[in-house]
């Protein structure tokens, strides 16, 4: 049995996952069976890459005692899709949450991705799946391949007030930040006339 060690040398832009598996590392091992070339090709035992993000990335693998021929490292460009956030609200309330907004991912075809939408500042604003669940700093949604679309809500903190980011990732996607002035609620009267007859 040989024992290579295959690494990934930009975690923004990708990271390498056992076939078939979610458990992403920037270093793994594989195992070349007597009488292979190879760890085993899209099947378990073996190592797939799994891009994050865009940009460039290096692959290489080693075994030890062997010398690294010229294709035992490989550069790899990533190019990602967009996230585009929908409606997102320039201010929200203190204590008070905002209509729906949306991140929509640049293509449906993405083979099943889990969205995260973060509150980068819960201090002063929480974030949450809809306007009947109660606001928190992070959550996901698992998308099917051929859908594209998360709905969030942003909630004011109580009593809290100032700038607030939200972040949406996916990976293979690039992540998209929006921001929130989070402010003291304001009311008025409407619909009273200033005289009567």
């Amino acid at each position: 049995l040989l024992t290579a060690t295959v690494t990934n040398s930009n975690a923004a832009v990708a990271e390498l996952d056992d076939n078939g598996g979610a458990n992403g590392a920037q270093s793994k091992t594989v195992t070349i069976v007597p009488g292979q070339n190879g760890s085993p090709l899209n099947s378990i035992g073996g190592v797939e890459f799994d891009p994050l993000g865009g940009g460039s990335t290096t692959v290489s693998a080693s075994i030890p005692g062997y010398l690294a021929a010229s294709g035992a490292s490989r550069t790899v460009a990533v190019t990602a899709s967009p996230i585009t956030l929908v409606s997102v609200p320039a201010a929200v309330g203190a204590g008070l949450q905002a209509a729906a907004s949306s991140a929509v991912l640049g293509t449906p075809a993405h083979g099943g991705v889990r969205v995260t939408v973060t509150a980068v500042d819960p201090t002063r604003m929480l974030v949450s799946s809809g306007s009947g669940v109660a606001g928190t700093t992070s959550f996901g949604t698992d998308l099917p391949n051929g859908q594209n679309s998360v709905a969030f809500v942003v909630h004011g903190v109580d009593g809290a007030t100032g700038t607030a980011t939200v972040r949406v990732e996916a990976p293979g996607f690039v992540t998209q930040t929006a921001t929130v002035n989070v402010v003291t609620p304001a009311f008025a009267i409407e619909s009273l006339p200033t005289s009567m007859p």
